[in-house]
């Protein structure tokens, strides 16, 4: 069952929360079935999003329990080539930028599959930590340096954590700071494990690409929140955080890396930059209520013509696959109501393959399907954000005469 939130804020707790978009009942992103006739017994859920005007943060105004959708996860960051790359990076980052040495205390919140903190694995620190409620997921970080802890991140978690490891230099929390209704109690933890000194440094999908390009895949039941700048810094300064610098970044169709410490420690020079993207924020209205209902009336609009294009490309007998079985894909394809159209899914995850789709009940196959004699016209690229790696990797289909079509934020062939 989906729990009402009060009509406090999540971030701020004000009750100044006015409701946006609503994308109707849909099934939970991550309840692939794995048997077809488990759909008798499926349940789908609203899903609706809402503005709070004090703090300037979207969130859905509904949540599911959390075990249900983290306990047993299907996202493996390390699957997805362009990912993998990245948090690759990014590690190198912060060993160059922190010079992080024998005595360092690290801490990844939502290590997933270890993607990242692998890469760190040839570094020696005093402690390298993971912590993740996803045992099916972190069963496959298989190094001694390492050490898993398997649970939900809270306040009352960095106690038992600062017992046994002491406090943090760097604590890091890539793609999860969104995920939890208790974002309050979650930061509230991270401020007190945090050294003095040390940096916190998080990745967020960025909500101003979501309101001005159409990203309305991006909005389903994990979700909980939708960060601009202005949102997170009304968030950690709460708990006496402040942001200190910020990087954009190309994942997920456009994300912030916000780096953070605590308030009193004046030794990291505070960038430029993040006067500039507020005051951007400012002029582009996301601060506006008006906003938000113009992201409506743009999201049905769009709807609208997906639908009229999927339905001439299908009197035309073509056959259409669907690339990404993620919750994205998932939004979108129960909020369209495409499902009609699409023959298949196509997911380069195992975890998904020979499972069904939530809600629309598409049989999931590996991508070796466009090499056989049934392979589809065209691929709907549901994963647009990972088009040119599902390109790189798909050379042959394309060579054949197979097509891939994106419908986010704009429909076009690529």
């Amino acid at each position: 069952m989906l729990k009402r939130l009060s009509k406090k804020c999540i971030i701020c707790e004000a009750q100044k929360l006015h409701e946006y978009l609503n994308l109707g009942k849909v099934a939970l992103a991550g309840s692939f079935l794995d048997n077809i006739n488990k759909i008798k017994k499926e349940k789908k859920f609203q899903l609706s999003v809402a503005f709070c005007s004090n703090c300037k943060c979207s969130q859905i105004t509904k949540f599911a329990d959390q075990n249900i959708l983290f306990n047993n996860y299907f996202y493996s960051s390390s699957k997805i080539k362009t990912l993998a790359q990245h948090f690759k990076k990014f590690s190198n980052e912060i060993i160059k930028k922190y010079y992080l040495k024998n005595e360092t205390n690290f801490l990844e919140i939502g290590c997933n599959d270890g993607v990242l903190i692998e890469n760190l694995n040839n570094y020696k620190f005093k402690n390298l930590i993971g912590i993740d409620p996803a045992k099916n997921i972190t069963k496959n970080i298989n190094f001694k340096n390492i050490k898993i802890i398997n649970n939900f991140f809270s306040l009352g978690e960095s106690l038992k954590i600062e017992k046994k490891f002491g406090k943090f230099d760097v604590i890091i929390a890539n793609n999860v700071f969104a995920h939890s209704h208790k974002i309050r109690n979650i930061t509230k933890g991270i401020s007190h494990l945090l050294k003095e000194s040390g940096v916190f440094i998080f990745e967020v999908h960025n909500s101003k690409n979501i309101i001005l390009n159409n990203q309305f895949d991006m909005i389903y039941h994990e979700h909980v929140l939708y960060y601009t700048l202005t949102s997170i810094r009304n968030l950690l300064k709460q708990f006496n955080l402040k942001i200190f610098d910020i990087k954009f970044i190309s994942t997920h169709g456009g994300s912030f890396r916000v780096y953070s410490t605590h308030k009193k420690n004046n030794s990291l020079q505070t960038s430029n930059k993040i006067k500039k993207i507020l005051n951007s924020e400012k002029q582009k209205n996301l601060k506006k209520l008006k906003t938000y209902y113009k992201f409506n009336k743009d999201v049905f609009l769009l709807k609208s013509k997906i639908n009229d294009y999927l339905k001439v490309l299908k009197d035309k007998g073509l056959k259409i696959a669907g690339y990404g079985a993620s919750g994205r894909a998932n939004t979108v394809l129960q909020f369209c109501n495409i499902s009609k159209y699409i023959d298949f899914m196509i997911d380069d995850s195992s975890y998904k393959q020979g499972n069904y789709t939530p809600g629309t009940h598409l049989k999931i196959y590996s991508s070796k399907i466009l090499h056989k004699k049934n392979k589809p016209d065209i691929v709907l690229l549901f994963a647009w954000s990972f088009a040119n790696e599902i390109k790189n990797k798909n050379k042959i289909f394309l060579k054949n005469g197979g097509r891939f079509l994106v419908i986010l934020p704009k429909i076009k062939f690529i």
